[in-house]
């Protein structure tokens, strides 16, 4: 979803918060079913990578909402062939600290954030998103 304040060049623009004018990227704020979202990084080169920190949403009232409860981090050389490199399932609404995750190093170009169960916002009609202030790669 683009608007003035999410869009696909706000999930790695620096700002670690969700602000006004900069609040992240989200996907499809329509959907009231769960379903699977993605957002996909291109770090322009191959280049080792072992963590990539995921910032949640914080802006007031909906600290952590849209976390995916259950999510992948895939890696790939060329965004076709994908090798997943960390899941997690059952994961806990988060507060307002980074969330981090690690794993062995891996040769990647992109880095692809998979929510396959995604989090309803109760104060959004819970509406099933998933959403980040930023993503930064390691």
């Amino acid at each position: 979803m683009e608007n003035s304040n999410w869009s696909a060049n706000r999930v790695n623009d620096g700002e670690r918060n969700s602000v006004a004018g900069s609040y992240g990227w989200t996907s499809n704020n329509s959907l009231t079913s769960n379903h699977t979202e993605s957002v996909t990084l291109d770090m322009g080169t191959n280049k080792t990578i072992a963590k990539v920190d995921l910032y949640q949403r914080n802006d007031a009232g909906n600290v952590g909402q849209n976390f995916p409860i259950d999510f992948k981090i895939l890696t790939s050389v060329d965004n076709t062939n994908w090798t997943t490199v960390l899941t997690r399932t059952g994961y806990a609404q988060p507060g307002n600290a980074v969330q981090s995750f690690s794993f062995p190093p891996t040769s990647a170009r992109y880095v692809k954030i998979e929510g396959t169960n995604l989090r309803p916002n109760p104060t959004d009609a819970n509406r099933y998103r998933m959403t980040f202030a930023e993503v930064e790669i390691y």
